[in-house]
């Protein structure tokens, strides 16, 4: 997985989509050390890849790293929003 956002954050930024689905397969050693050296590296771009499953797991203090709680997010949820613009 690594290598694939390597590869296309060459070209731009990347937003890494369903990671967890593929942490899942992975014991809790291995999340662990693939997050702290995803945080860790110097991507060319901006890579974003949305955590929320294992965010227990993510290492804390890079300034690499933004966490969103519950509480910022909004009451409504996107698909209320497109729903409601109809």
């Amino acid at each position: 997985m690594t290598a694939s956002i390597a590869e296309r954050a060459r070209e731009g930024d990347v937003l890494v989509l369903n990671a967890e689905s593929l942490l899942a397969n992975k014991r809790a050693e291995e999340r662990r050390a693939w997050l702290k050296g995803f945080i860790a590296r110097a991507w060319p771009r901006a890579v974003l890849a949305p955590i929320v499953l294992f965010s227990d797991e993510v290492p804390t203090g890079s300034a690499r790293l933004a966490r969103i709680h519950a509480a910022e997010l909004p009451e409504t949820t996107i698909l209320t929003r497109f729903l409601s613009a109809h």
